[in-house]
């Protein structure tokens, strides 16, 4: 496999689509990172989290350039102390360097940082960065991909490899090219093709950020983890997106659920598809997530996604009987993506009140729904409802709040000023939409009230 992984800041873009590249983005200002310990432990978790999953046999070039001027000269005034901070700077990152390469068998190549935006202000410093950072990869037989010289011209980046004012573009591919072949980590014949279409891109999800995959490269001969990459990102986003508001919601409760509980909830997620709901709620919130589905292949994409997110505290099983799947009691069960509009098993409903304190439950037939829940014996239930389309309680679509005992004064304080302050919110912007546009707003309600009548008097005369 004639391949390089291009890990890195927003700088990857210019690697990818191309075919023998492929980039992946770990978030902005790679650089700015490493200018301080704290800020560099977490780059350092990040890459190396994510690296775990990659095949170790495909070469690793790393690029993380960032703006060294307005974060290290400009921040601490002087250039004496501004080349201090960079030569810090330049030694946190090469401890993430040497990890890697002892990681990789194929090893790893750095490359230079540097911007489109370089210029007689910021020469000095993009100049002392880099030598500092090639020095060192030198002193541990680190491959640098040295492009300073090729690229800047009287202290200035070239016009043709600018993409913006802070991008380079494709047209760098062909020194880099050259250079990888010398060091042995590509092969000719290497594809000259630089006018690409972006053909797709993956938003990983981590507990670190988003990674971001750009690029051409067939999705089939992605590896991550050994496996064939599973098409999980667009659907996976999709469902998140569409339960946000439900998700949203069930943050805010967790404060006030953990005080009512008395402790840090042990929580199941039923139905949880490929695990958005959990990789979405809050790790520090819970003592222990599982997420439960029937379906093998999703609890397998699922199971990849935690591994390459290193979310180890989450547990994923696959059975059509959720209880079966884990025998352990939770104080906190979840299930948003059941048949809402049918009834629930009886059995089901045993079930839950047998392992679980409280059950959070999205219904679309919410009176149906709680009836036959009260009628199981659950103590006590309330009810959250979404506006939607500027109108209250439009479906009988509730987040149903479900206690096997009764509550104490802590939730239903919470319950009643969350009602009251939401309900007030909702009548005050309406009577605000009412102020700014009323003659809008009455003209409606005369049509409306007009149709009524019509429609009233068209079905007695078709009675008749």
């Amino acid at each position: 496999m004639n391949l390089v992984y291009v890990i890195g800041d927003s700088q990857v873009r210019a690697f990818s689509y191309h075919e023998n590249f492929l980039t992946f983005f770990i978030g902005g200002s790679g650089f700015n990172n490493f200018l301080t310990e704290k800020k560099a432990k977490t780059t350092h978790q990040r890459v190396i989290s994510f690296n775990s999953q990659l095949d170790a046999s495909v070469p690793l070039l790393l690029s993380l350039c960032g703006d060294a001027t307005h974060h290290a000269l400009n921040t601490f005034k002087t250039q004496a102390k501004g080349d201090v901070v960079l030569t810090e700077s330049a030694k946190r990152y090469l401890e993430l360097i040497k990890e890697l390469h002892n990681m990789r068998k194929a090893g790893v190549v750095v490359s230079s940082a540097i911007s489109s935006d370089i210029n007689d202000d910021n020469y000095h410093s993009y100049k002392f960065y880099n030598d500092q950072l090639k020095e060192l990869c030198g002193l541990e037989g680190i491959p640098y991909l040295d492009l300073f010289e090729e690229i800047i011209e009287n202290k200035r980046t070239k016009a043709k490899y600018q993409a913006d004012f802070v991008h380079l573009n494709q047209s760098i591919l062909p020194p880099i090219i050259d250079e990888l072949i010398k060091f042995g980590k590509l092969k000719e014949p290497i594809s000259t093709n630089t006018n690409f279409e972006k053909a797709y891109t993956y938003n990983i999800p981590s507990k670190y950020g988003v990674y971001r995959v750009w690029g051409d490269f067939p999705k089939e001969k992605l590896q991550l983890g050994g496996k064939k990459a599973l098409k999980f990102t667009q659907k996976l986003h999709k469902r998140t997106n569409s339960h946000k508001a439900h998700l949203d919601l069930i943050k805010l409760l967790l404060p006030t659920l953990e005080k009512e509980l008395k402790t840090k909830p042990r929580l199941l997620v039923l139905n949880c598809k490929e695990g958005y709901i959990p990789f979405y709620l809050p790790a520090d919130s819970f003592s222990k997530i599982v997420g439960i589905d029937p379906s093998q292949a999703r609890i397998a994409v699922a199971k990849q996604l935690a591994a390459i997110q290193d979310l180890r505290h989450i547990e994923f099983y696959s059975a059509e009987k959720p209880f079966e799947a884990s025998k352990d009691d939770f104080d906190l069960i979840i299930d948003l993506e059941s048949n809402q509009s049918e009834e629930l098993d009886p059995e089901f409903i045993r079930n839950l009140k047998e392992h679980s304190k409280v059950f959070i439950y999205l219904s679309h037939n919410a009176a149906a729904s709680q009836k036959q829940l009260r009628a199981s014996g659950y103590k006590h239930i309330d009810h959250i409802s979404l506006l939607k389309n500027d109108e209250l309680f439009k479906e009988d679509t509730k987040l149903l709040i479900c206690f096997n005992n009764k509550p104490s004064y802590v939730w239903n304080f919470f319950y009643k000023k969350w009602n009251f302050i939401n309900l007030s919110n909702y009548w005050l912007n309406k009577l605000k939409s009412l102020k700014d546009k009323p003659q809008k707003a009455i003209d409606g309600y005369k049509m409306k009230k007009k149709n009524r009548q019509i429609k009233k008097y068209t079905d007695k005369k078709l009675t008749k």
